[in-house]
């Protein structure tokens, strides 16, 4: 699993520290980057990572070896 952009503590420290060294605002430069790069606008949520967890780890998933399932709102998909 590869996850991308994901709404945690994370993520919202790396974004202040960013802010800090570019001198503006987090809102503003997590703005930038998801109009840029992340087609899907918006940033991930832990539960729809935690979501795909469940299913890799379930019996469900049994038959899907050797992959790595993106979940990052299409940010690598081109």
């Amino acid at each position: 699993m590869a996850p991308g952009q994901i709404d945690t503590r994370m993520n919202s420290t790396d974004l202040e520290t960013v802010s800090r060294r570019e001198g503006r605002p987090a809102a503003e430069l997590l703005q930038a980057h998801l109009e840029a790069r992340v087609p899907a606008r918006r940033l991930g949520t832990p539960d729809e990572v935690a979501g795909l967890f469940a299913y890799l780890a379930s019996d469900r998933a049994a038959f899907v070896t050797g992959e790595v399932i993106r979940i990052d709102g299409g940010e690598l998909a081109g």
